[in-house]
């Protein structure tokens, strides 16, 4: 048996995390869930994906995705419709505020003010979200696409129009790194693409994500890992993909805050998915209980420091 090490006071997060690994609790499991990124990171054979939930980008999450893609961490992005949504706002040229819990939300209303938790924005950002969605819907070509195609020629026009934009949409777009968003509906910019319909021809297919996703992805891929942030439809649909794979997940980190005696999906458990065929009975998983916006940004940096130092 190993003792367990009292952490000293450190001015290094990869320092930092290291010492976490001879402790307790969720640091150890932060300090191993490093571990499996950074080897997850530098497996030159490993097509790794990235579950994208909740609403990771107006809590100033976007600099940790970027990183990912323009290092080539990351192969293939699965997110909920927020994380587009508020990409696009930001990108466009509006901004998210930091707020307050104790404010009469019934006031923020009359201000025309929306709140995420304890963050802010102007309701009025929807109008330009409208103009330059509409825009860009009327100018695409006419063919049948999946949610990844859509965000491709969204990227596209972010590359265009706004190059010097902090965007992982255009990011990826010119890293060659697909963006599925399965439940694209649920969100105000799949709302945008509702309303353009209503008016236009235009062919969305989600169903073709899976075709993308597994025949394009996954079956051509000789191992693969995944990086959940939170859960829902982004960990499902990175997870249920395995199932029509000869491989499965070699690699699997989940940031949650769910816990899984629910029975739900978020909380579930990696080594659940083992019985499913979705991850390697052989693979290096690990579970983090507690908030993405603390833990991701820690495993980010310390991941970058010590990549940078090999």
């Amino acid at each position: 048996m190993k003792p367990i090490k009292a952490i000293k006071p450190t001015n290094n997060v990869n320092d930092l995390i290291k010492q976490m690994g001879s402790t307790g609790f969720n640091a150890r499991r932060l300090s191993k869930a490093t571990d499996i990124v950074e080897k997850m990171f530098k497996d030159k054979e490993c097509r790794n994906f990235l579950g994208l939930s909740g609403a990771m980008i107006p809590a100033g999450m976007t600099e940790l995705v970027i990183e990912m893609i323009e290092n080539e961490w990351i192969h293939g992005i699965v997110t909920t419709g927020a994380n587009i949504t508020h990409d696009l706002i930001n990108a466009i040229g509006n901004k998210h505020y930091i707020g307050a819990l104790d404010k009469d939300d019934a006031e923020l209303r009359k201000k025309k003010i929306d709140r995420i938790y304890d963050i802010y924005m102007k309701d009025e950002v929807y109008e330009s979200l409208e103009d330059f969605s509409q825009n860009v819907l009327k100018t695409l070509p006419k063919k049948k696409y999946s949610s990844a195609g859509l965000m491709k020629e969204f990227g596209k026009a972010l590359s265009k129009k706004f190059p010097a934009s902090h965007s992982w949409v255009r990011i990826a777009y010119e890293n060659n790194v697909p963006i599925f968003c399965p439940s694209l509906p649920d969100c105000g910019f799949g709302m945008q693409i509702w309303l353009f319909k209503q008016f236009n021809e235009l062919d969305v297919d989600l169903f073709l994500d899976w075709h993308e996703f597994v025949n394009e992805l996954v079956w051509t891929a000789k191992r693969t890992g995944c990086l959940l942030i939170g859960g829902g439809v982004p960990k499902n649909f990175i997870l249920q993909a395995q199932q029509f794979a000869d491989t499965n997940h070699k690699y699997a980190v989940q940031l949650t805050t769910d816990s899984p005696q629910w029975g739900g999906l978020s909380g579930a458990t990696l080594s659940e998915g083992i019985s499913w065929g979705k991850i390697s009975p052989d693979a290096m998983y690990q579970t983090v209980y507690g908030d993405a916006t603390i833990s991701l940004p820690l495993i980010i940096s310390a991941v970058k420091e010590r990549l940078k130092k090999k």
